[in-house]
């Protein structure tokens, strides 16, 4: 997804990938069908719905993206939504400590990766989030989706802070000083989005009622 040029795939390598067993989840060549309604639904519950559902999943446990955590490494740092983003920004701080230069220096670079193209990266998908808030908010003229929004994009500006941080010019313990204060913003700018996700969706209920 970083490249501007249509990239070739042979079949068997495709085949190869379908099915695949490996992280995120075993593949195993599946198919959906999504059948699209007629009529779309009225954008204010199914957005309520939306956000009920980003808050549910932002306070779930680790067994909600990785149900056998006894299968992982007995040190792994296993954690999802907002106590994730925690255990990350605690994890960071024990970087130096565990990690040799070399080791440190890859995983700092790394960081962009996971943050702007992988996985649930925070600057990818909070941004995505972000505009889904505003489009509603545009769309149903509600302040408290438009100020989720905001929330969310500080969240996502940040996110990118730290895989900007993480690539960035001078030695890697100056680097990794930079992504640690960053870091330790998440938590709270994470909760603040929860938070307002939830208002948001409340009064979207509220006015599908009025």
């Amino acid at each position: 997804n970083d490249r501007a040029e249509v990239q070739e795939v042979p079949y068997d390598a495709l085949a190869r990938a379908r099915a695949s067993r490996s992280f995120p989840v075993p593949t195993r060549h599946t198919t959906y069908f999504v059948n699209w309604p007629q009529i779309l639904p009225d954008l204010r519950p199914t957005a309520a719905s939306a956000l009920v559902a980003s808050v549910e999943n932002m306070q779930a446990g680790a067994t909600a993206i990785i149900p056998d955590t006894s299968a992982l490494p007995s040190d792994a740092v296993a954690a999802a939504g907002v106590r994730g983003v925690a255990a990350f920004a605690e994890d960071v701080d024990r970087w130096p400590g565990v990690m040799s230069e070399p080791e440190l220096d890859g995983t700092l670079r790394a960081l962009h990766a996971f943050v702007e193209k992988a996985g649930t990266g925070g600057g990818l998908f909070r941004r995505l989030q972000a505009a889904f808030c505003f489009e509603v908010a545009r769309l149903t003229d509600c302040a408290e989706v438009a100020t989720a929004g905001t929330a969310l994009l500080r969240c996502a500006d940040t996110w990118s802070a730290v895989a900007a941080a993480g690539r960035s010019d001078g030695s890697t313990l100056e680097r990794w000083r930079r992504v640690h204060e960053l870091a330790a913003t998440l938590p709270t700018r994470e909760d603040q989005a929860v938070a307002e996700m939830r208002s948001a969706a409340a009064e979207l209920a509220l006015d599908e009622h009025r």
